[in-house]
C-alpha cells in the first residue's frame, strides 16, 4: 500500500448530499481478492486544484468552500461535478495525534 485517500463524490443535486469511500492505493504486484465490502476502481483522470491542508480537521470543510467559491473562479477555472474531490492523506495524524498534513484536490475544467 502506498497512500490512504479519500474520495468525495456529489450523490444528486442538494449540495448537502455527498458520499465518501475510504481508499488506499495499491501496488502494481498486489491483488485483491474478492472480499465483501472491497471494491477496486480508477479516480478519473483530469485536472484537479491541488491544495496543501494542515488545519483542523473541523476547518476542512470551510478550506474545500473557498476552493471551490474563490480559488477555482479566480483562476478562470470552473468545477467539474462529474469527477470526485479526492483528499490525500500524507501522515498517519489519527494514530500519532499530530497536525493533519493533507491534500484537497478539486476537480476542475480548463
Amino acid at each position: 500500500m502506498r497512500c490512504a485517500f479519500g474520495l468525495v463524490y456529489k450523490t444528486d443535486d442538494r449540495k448537502d448530499r455527498a458520499s465518501y469511500d475510504a481508499c488506499v492505493e495499491l501496488n502494481d504486484d498486489m491483488v485483491v481478492g474478492h472480499t465483501e465490502g472491497l471494491e477496486t476502481a480508477l479516480v478519473p483522470s483530469g485536472a484537479y486544484l491541488r491544495k496543501r491542508f494542515d488545519g483542523q480537521l473541523d476547518e476542512m470543510g470551510a478550506a474545500l468552500r473557498k476552493m471551490r467559491v474563490e480559488e477555482i473562479p479566480s483562476r478562470g477555472l470552473t468545477l467539474d461535478g462529474q469527477r470526485p474531490m479526492i483528499e490525500i492523506y500524507l501522515n498517519d495524524f489519527l494514530r500519532r495525534a499530530i497536525k493533519p498534513k493533507i491534500d484537497l484536490c478539486v476537480p476542475v475544467r480548463t
